[in-house]
């Protein structure tokens, strides 16, 4: 329980949603069976960092469908002061290009949503819109 003595937490992915609930140190040795793998949720880090800060909490949410309706629970949900909504269904944003175009969301409820821009002028338009 450390106080984290800063002015902004800008969390842009989890580490793992989930992790291996049995590990094992050997070889597992072919049987002709199914192996089922059993997943555990990881640590929510983003929901358990609010106590520790007064510090304003940034969180991304990349969504496909519900997008806005999804972000802003996922806002809440946390108790973030800030969420930034990314779209995976875009041929010119997110992914495997130069480009994206990103929603801003406040808890005081605010939102703003840039243009297609280039991933450098975004993360301006993202510092830009919240330390102001």
């Amino acid at each position: 329980n450390q106080n984290l003595g800063v002015d902004y937490i800008v969390m842009n992915a989890a580490v793992a949603d989930y992790k291996i609930l049995t590990s094992y140190t050997g070889k597992i040795k072919k049987n002709n069976q199914n192996l089922k793998i059993e997943l555990a949720p990881t640590i929510d880090i983003l929901s358990e960092i609010r106590p520790h800060t007064s510090a304003s909490i940034i969180g991304f949410a990349l969504e496909i469908t519900n997008k806005k309706e999804n972000a802003l629970k996922k806002m809440r949900t946390k108790n973030l002061d800030f969420i930034i909504l990314n779209s995976a269904n875009n041929i010119d944003r997110g992914f495997d290009v130069d480009t994206n175009q990103v929603t801003i969301f406040s808890n005081a409820g605010k939102e703003i949503q840039s243009n297609v821009d280039t991933k450098a002028r975004i993360s301006d338009f993202i510092w830009d819109y919240i330390i102001n």
